[in-house]
């Protein structure tokens, strides 16, 4: 007489079953995986069309620079980057968002000691730039990091974007990535990531 045919044995009788469902399967997924991935990746190939001839390669000068500033040692290179990209003719535009928890609660109404130095910070910036030549706007902005920086850049038309990119591995590349990922998801102007 089989297992099948006892009475009882519920818990047993259940994980056969399961085991040859598991079985059946991977069977199957190692039998057809291979040959759905191959085909994939040979439709992939035709998928390319013909090399385009590069007729159109002139783009408008970018007039109007953003640059998400963190008050870190990098500000220096980024602005460096943007004006670069802009040189005397751009105007860069500098902002900044204050994540202190006052400014995460009150907003604008913030005026915490952090709300108010990063304000001065900006300004500093600001000055230096104007005594070289370059033309300058600040913006702070508050609270949520990704949604501030989409909403200034988009406020101020800002045609480029200049962000930094931490070099960090692990969790902190994802935590810290996350930012751009983000912005650059949610803008339509070139953006220029600049790993510091």
């Amino acid at each position: 007489m089989t297992l099948f045919n006892k009475e009882g044995l519920l818990i047993w009788k259940f994980i056969i079953i399961i085991a040859a469902l598991v079985f059946i399967w991977l069977f199957l997924t190692m039998t057809f995986l291979p040959m759905i991935r191959k085909q994939h990746r040979k439709h992939s190939i035709r998928l390319h069309s013909e090399v385009p001839s590069l007729e159109n390669l002139t783009i408008n000068h970018t007039q109007r620079i953003a640059i998400a500033l963190d008050f870190s040692l990098n500000d220096e290179k980024l602005i460096a980057h943007a004006i670069n990209q802009g040189h005397q003719d751009a105007t860069y535009i500098l902002l900044h968002i204050v994540e202190s928890v006052s400014a995460k609660f009150l907003g604008e109404e913030s005026d915490d000691d952090e709300t108010r130095k990063d304000k001065q910070r900006l300004e500093n910036f600001a000055e230096q730039l104007h005594a070289l030549g370059y033309k300058v706007e600040t913006h702070i902005g508050y609270r949520n990091r990704n949604r501030e920086i989409v909403r200034i850049v988009n406020q101020a038309e800002a045609e480029m974007l200049v962000m930094g990119a931490h070099r960090h591995s692990g969790l902190k590349d994802y935590l810290f990535g996350e930012t751009i990922e983000a912005v650059r998801h949610e803008l339509k102007i070139p953006v220029l990531i600049v790993n510091v």
